[in-house]
């Protein structure tokens, strides 16, 4: 279904990716829009690794808007972290690692499972406001608070020839 990565050389192991993911604050979302055009949209996420197979990102945002009708059209996604990014003006190039995943979008209606993803999101971006300071802003946005989670069905990591480079020249010390 998902086509191989035409570098597959420039390819990351999953584990690197996941890595990536990990460590990651915001990606670029991208859906598509009922009125067929492309629709990107820079978010934060959380990545986590315990749900379904190859994990999940964890999204919020509004009950409503252009993002959530997309969403409703067609919940299948794409989403791209860049890992590292340095422009190397010498060689004309650009050194970086990125990963894509794809899969399918949903809206975390269930209450419980709600809290949990908010729960997730918070802890990752303010670790140490977990416990009562989380339970105060979960509750003070609960009404208008969206959560959604993309299962990762593919993922891809990438480095550039330039990083590629770099590190098999450290695997062999020079």
């Amino acid at each position: 279904m998902f086509p191989s990565m035409r570098r597959i050389r420039q390819q990351i192991p999953d584990e690197e990716a996941i890595e990536i993911l990990e460590k990651g604050e915001d990606g670029v979302l991208a859906l598509s829009s009922p009125d067929d055009y492309p629709y990107a949209v820079p978010v934060n996420y959380v990545y986590d690794g315990s749900a379904y197979d190859n994990g999940r990102l964890i999204f919020h945002g509004a009950l409503t808007g252009h993002r959530m009708d997309c969403i409703a059209h067609n919940p299948k996604a794409s989403f791209c972290v860049v890992g590292r990014n340095t422009v190397l003006p010498a060689d004309f190039s650009t050194e970086y690692v990125s990963v894509i995943c794809f899969g399918t979008i949903r809206v975390i209606d269930d209450d419980a499972a709600k809290r949990q993803a908010a729960e997730t999101l918070g802890a990752h971006f303010s670790p140490d406001s977990v416990g009562q300071a989380l339970d105060e802003e979960i509750a003070s946005t609960w009404r208008r608070l969206c959560m959604y989670e993309m299962v990762i069905e593919h993922m891809t990591g990438k480095e550039s020839k330039s990083a590629m480079k770099r590190r098999i020249a450290a695997a062999r010390g020079e």
